[in-house]
């Protein structure tokens, strides 16, 4: 898992190094000002580079420096400003490291509207309206979030700390962020609400440590930041950021068993995308759309290995569960049924590469040898819901075909080629540095 985290943070570090090129290739209007940022950025990782590490690794960074990559490399390369690209986000990421490293800087603020300013990782201050330009002053009063028609003191009046969730048992402590998935400005999180979740998260908390310890060790290590979603007109919902290594989200806590089989669910979403990101687990070829036996659409097939992947961590938490409990054995059987099929799908496909058939080969006999004994009863209402699931899916969808395979064309090879680098990769979990760009 470390290992993970570690090349995530690298991911981050190049995706804000492509940023900064990136506005300064394009003309983007801040790119002097994100240039700034990032040397600041640099000098604080000189002598305080934990402070950095704590602002990269807060998942809505990660997210942003993608995001904002990603547009100016779309965008107009004339001095425009595409849509999605905001590199003068870059002056509050650095802001945030100077303030955790306590080192004077001053910096300008721009673009944060509704007299918001956000610090990631830290909080949010809040300035009377306005147009004002807004600064970042760090000096011997400490930081400052410093406008004409205001200041707020980070720490002070104005000023509101990014909530946390803590859940503690036995030994094993659990701290989390509570706060959205992007760096904007808006409706953030706040305390009252973080309270009302706070005994939702304890209570799942406890059956992950008492019965899945494992899960609750690699929880720990991998998820640092929780994001309220919207509630749903029934049950619960939740999500994993794709490029938000770190972060979940879901709907608000309903049940002990319920919270602790959803932080497992979508552990195992971060884990693998944190995975995909460096090895090639697909060959190319079309999405596709395909039947997944937890979805009511059609998914892509990188879709159905994430749910593959997911839903065999939902399995073995019923299995784990289930004793003598006719609804834990049913959600067990049809969640293992589910899995198994969809497994072997995947293999017969022809477009998983070498390494994506070990990890669904390995998926497939972690499965097999599952060897508890269910009652008929449990295996038939089992068998019953997993196929009133198939009926509404082609109702709705037309016939489940056989996976596309992989296309036969020249790039193809490409597959092949990352296949040999992913065997020889540069040492897994070494971080990259803040290197100099080009002004």
């Amino acid at each position: 898992m470390r290992s993970l985290r570690a090349a995530q943070r690298s991911k981050v570090i190049l995706s804000i190094g492509a940023v900064v090129a990136l506005a300064r290739d394009t003309g983007h209007p801040h790119r002097t000002l994100t240039t700034d940022a990032y040397e600041l950025l640099r000098e604080v990782e000189r002598s305080a580079p934990e402070a950095v590490g704590a602002v990269l690794d807060y998942p809505p960074v990660g997210a942003w420096a993608l995001r904002t990559a990603l547009a100016l490399h779309g965008g107009d390369s004339a001095g425009g400003d595409p849509a999605g690209a905001e590199p003068q986000r870059l002056t509050a990421v650095a802001a945030a490291a100077a303030t955790r490293a306590a080192r004077p800087a001053r910096l300008p603020l721009p673009g944060w509207p509704a007299g918001q300013v956000v610090l990631p990782s830290l909080g949010v201050a809040v300035l009377p309206a306005g147009d004002a330009p807004v600064e970042f002053v760090a000096g011997p009063a400490g930081p400052e979030i410093v406008a004409a028609t205001g200041r707020v003191p980070v720490g002070g009046p104005g000023w509101h700390p990014v909530p946390r969730i803590r859940a503690a048992h036995r030994d094993l402590a659990l701290t989390l962020f509570f706060d959205r998935l992007d760096l904007g400005a808006g409706p953030r999180t706040d305390d009252p609400t973080a309270a009302r979740w706070q005994a939702g998260v304890e209570s799942g908390w406890r059956v992950l440590v008492e019965r899945h310890r494992p899960v609750a060790d690699e929880f720990v290590e991998a998820i640092t930041l929780l994001a309220p979603l919207p509630e749903p007109a029934s049950g619960t919902v939740s999500a994993t950021a794709r490029h938000a290594f770190g972060a979940i989200a879901m709907s608000s806590p309903t049940g002990a068993r319920s919270v602790a089989v959803t932080l497992a669910h979508e552990l195992q979403h971060a884990k693998l995308s944190a995975l995909m990101d460096l090895f090639p687990l697909l060959s190319p070829g079309p999405a596709g759309r395909h039947y997944a036996p937890w979805r009511p659409d059609p998914r892509p097939f990188s879709g159905v290995l994430q749910g593959v992947y997911a839903h065999l961590a939902i399995a073995d938490f019923w299995r784990r569960e289930m004793g003598g409990e006719h609804s834990a054995q049913v959600e067990y059987v049809r969640w293992r049924d589910a899995v198994r099929t969809t497994a072997a799908r995947l293999l017969a496909a022809d477009r998983l590469t070498e390494l994506g058939r070990r990890l669904v080969t390995g998926v497939l006999a972690e499965v097999e040898g599952w060897s508890e004994t269910v009652p008929a009863a449990a295996r038939r209402e089992a068998a019953e819901v997993a196929e009133r699931h198939r009926d509404r899916w082609v109702r709705a969808h037309g016939p489940i075909g056989r996976p596309d395979p992989a296309p036969r064309f020249p790039g193809a090879g490409l597959a092949a080629r990352d296949e040999r680098a992913a065997r020889h990769p540069r040492k897994v979990g070494e971080v990259d540095r803040f290197g100099e760009v080009d002004r």
